[in-house]
C-alpha cells in the first residue's frame, strides 16, 4: 500500500513539473522572440526566390502529332532547338479553345488572360536518362526573354515518358522571345 501511495505521489509531482517546466520554457521562448522580433523580420537567411507560375503539370493529348488531321498542332507551334522542344504560348480564348480540345487544359476564361498565359511544352524526341521525368520549375522574364526552366524531378522516373507540359504563368513574365532552359 506504502508503495502504491509513493508511486501515485511521485507521478503526480512529476506532471505537476513538466507543466511548470514548459511554462518557464514557453516564457523563455517568447522572450527571445519578442527580443529578436525586428531582426528577424529585416534579414532573412535565404531569398525567397518567385516562380511566377500559378499552376503547372503534365498533359495528355489527342492525334498532336497526326499529319492527317487538319488541326497538326505542331505545325502551330513554335521550336527551341536548344531544348529540342515544341512550344505555344497562349494568351487568348481562342488559343486556348483550340488547344483545349486536344489537352485537358486548366479553366480559364477572359477574366483569367488580363493577368496569365499559359505555355505549352511538347518533346520532339525521347530525352537522355537525365533529362526524363521532367517538370517546369520557373517561368521567369529576364530582359528581352521569357525564360521557361524545367528540372528532373527528384525522385525521378526513368519510366515516365510523359512528353507534354504546361504552366499557368503571370502576364507580367510575358515578353516576344521564350526560351526553355533543362537544368541538369
Amino acid at each position: 500500500m506504502k508503495k502504491l501511495l509513493f508511486l501515485i505521489i511521485a507521478i503526480v509531482l512529476f506532471i505537476v513539473s513538466m507543466r511548470v517546466g514548459n511554462k518557464i520554457i514557453i516564457k523563455i521562448l517568447e522572450d527571445d522572440k519578442k527580443k529578436n522580433a525586428t531582426e528577424n523580420t529585416l534579414s532573412l537567411a535565404e531569398p525567397i526566390e518567385r516562380t511566377y507560375i500559378e499552376e503547372s503539370g503534365e498533359l495528355g493529348f489527342n492525334s498532336l502529332f497526326d499529319d492527317v488531321n487538319e488541326n497538326n498542332l505542331i505545325s502551330k507551334m513554335d521550336y527551341n532547338s536548344s531544348a529540342k522542344m515544341y512550344y505555344k504560348v497562349i494568351t487568348s480564348v481562342n488559343d486556348y479553345e483550340t488547344y483545349n480540345k486536344f489537352f485537358k487544359l486548366p479553366e480559364m476564361n477572359i477574366q483569367n488572360f488580363e493577368n496569365y498565359f499559359i505555355v505549352i511544352l511538347v518533346n520532339d524526341s525521347e530525352r537522355a536518362i537525365d533529362e526524363t521525368d521532367l517538370q517546369i520549375t520557373k517561368v521567369i522574364a529576364d530582359g528581352p526573354s521569357t525564360f521557361v526552366i524545367m528540372k528532373q524531378k527528384n525522385p525521378a522516373s526513368a519510366f515516365q515518358l510523359n512528353n507534354i507540359f504546361y504552366a499557368v504563368v503571370e502576364k507580367t513574365q510575358l515578353t516576344n522571345d521564350l526560351i526553355i532552359e533543362i537544368e541538369k
